[in-house]
């Protein structure tokens, strides 16, 4: 099984959105399918695509993503 998710990115230019699947819908594997590099003051919120859950937020913390909060259990 597959889950489908939604990575969306604000940056200084305005948003980017993504659509992609997930083989586990993990903290980690959230983490590992990030479809950009980290940019200072980035963020991304991951939402569920069919329901608008929101799945995840992540930031940018030492040029590396961090999960900053996290609605998914491991």
């Amino acid at each position: 099984m597959t889950y489908p998710v939604e990575y969306r990115r604000r940056h200084h230019l305005g948003w980017d959105v993504i659509r992609t699947t997930l083989p586990r819908l993990t903290p980690d594997m959230i983490l590992a399918h990030i479809p950009w590099p980290p940019q200072p003051d980035d963020r991304v919120v991951v939402i569920n695509p069919h329901t608008g859950d929101v799945l995840a937020s992540l930031a940018v913390r030492q040029h590396h993503w961090i999960i900053t909060q996290n609605f998914v259990s491991p």
